[in-house]
């Protein structure tokens, strides 16, 4: 970091727990905050989930709003933006090159998104649990909303009780789910399903059984953080 001259960050207090220090160490003071090479790519975004009060018994929440926002495709075209603007205003003579990357990046995925929006429309106004609260941004994008989270609070483990009484309120809802992890692409996800069964370590995983959750959905392989779970009326 003492050399670099560009600190790309996800912005919105979401590196707050290591960076600060490791901006004062680095001495750097090209990437100081507030300077050029300090490029924030959560600029423009539009911040939800910004927090009443930031105390303990809040969790482990973000000050200036949840900092997921590139799970959204919109916004994550914005910290690309972002991203190049600092770019070509640190080496304007690369900008040609600058302006290749980001017109490819959008030719590849501009298609997937359209894609996947076609594909998200049966499913608006689904609701869903995720573990933690990953997804607000991708939900505001495609119309689903948040039944609740497997988290007691931002950081906090669920207790046994909290389980219990998260998956009281899905059976009293008739549900069905849909599950994919936000960490792991979708060919891993059979892996992931068959290596976290080796995984009894996590106390979630426990309370998760003990609170019968195989009864509930189609199958079993939904134990860790970043799963996320649909919740849907059955018809």
């Amino acid at each position: 970091m003492n050399r670099a001259d560009l600190m790309i960050l996800v912005g919105m207090d979401c590196e707050h727990a290591f960076l600060p220090a490791l901006l004062e160490a680095s001495k750097n003071p090209r990437i100081q905050t507030g300077r050029s090479g300090y490029v924030d790519c959560s600029q423009g975004i539009i911040p939800r989930e910004v927090p009443k009060t930031t105390g303990h018994s809040a969790g482990d929440v973000h000050p200036y709003g949840n900092p997921h926002y590139m799970l959204d495709p919109v916004s994550a075209k914005l910290a690309i933006e972002n991203i190049y603007n600092a770019l070509v205003a640190f080496a304007p003579q690369d900008k040609a090159h600058s302006s290749a990357t980001v017109m490819h990046i959008s030719q590849n995925s501009m298609p997937r998104f359209l894609s996947g929006k076609k594909e998200m429309k049966p499913l608006k106004g689904v609701k869903f649990v995720s573990y933690h609260e990953h997804w607000p941004y991708f939900a505001a994008r495609f119309g689903i909303e948040y039944f609740g989270t497997i988290e007691l609070r931002p950081g906090i483990d669920p207790t046994a009780r909290h389980i219990e009484e998260l998956v009281a309120s899905i059976e009293g809802t008739a549900c069905s789910y849909r599950g994919a992890r936000a960490s792991v692409p979708r060919e891993s996800a059979e892996t992931h399903r068959r290596t976290d069964r080796r995984d009894h370590d996590n106390f979630a995983h426990h309370a998760w059984r003990r609170a019968r959750y195989g009864n509930i959905y189609q199958d079993d392989g939904l134990y860790c953080s970043h799963d996320v779970t649909a919740v849907q009326s059955k018809k």
